[in-house]
């Protein structure tokens, strides 16, 4: 069975635990088959954060299993933001599993709105690395997304 993310990388080939996500979701039961380990290609997909920017990826995360599904705003092939992403599929996430609103995270306002809209948490990368203060950049997304108040 398959134990952690570097397992599944190395069944799947691809370069990170994001790909690898992604392509046990996408060719998880043809994989297991050819390594006769289909409970650990979907052990793999309940353990790791389950990453999607369309429709059938979200879908196929779902009836994987996954526990923890990221919605993706980035477009991967254009790198285009699209905001309304999360807010359009997220839905399709049932209750109980976590879900992760990923990419196009400028400053607090987006973190207030993806936890207006659902999101368990947010993925935030780019905007801490140009801030300049991480630490502050840090604490006042997390001072939004827990802000209830009304806007």
């Amino acid at each position: 069975m398959l134990a952690n993310e570097k397992e599944a990388i190395a069944l799947t080939g691809q370069r990170d635990a994001l790909a690898a996500g992604q392509a046990l979701v996408k060719e998880g039961p043809r994989l297991a088959v050819v390594k006769r380990d289909v409970a650990g290609a979907l052990a793999i997909c309940r353990t790791m954060a389950v990453p999607g920017t369309r429709t059938i990826e979200i879908e196929r995360a779902v009836d994987a299993g996954a526990l923890i599904v990221g919605v993706n705003a980035r477009n991967l092939k254009t790198l285009e933001i699209h905001p309304d992403t999360f807010s359009r599929l997220s839905p399709l996430v049932p209750p109980g599993v976590l879900r992760i609103a990923e990419s196009g995270i400028t400053g607090p306002a987006d973190a207030a709105r993806y936890a207006a809209q659902g999101a368990d948490a947010v993925l935030v990368g780019e905007s801490l690395v140009r801030g300049g203060d991480a630490a502050a950049g840090a604490r006042a997304l997390l001072a939004a997304a827990h802000d209830t108040s009304p806007r």
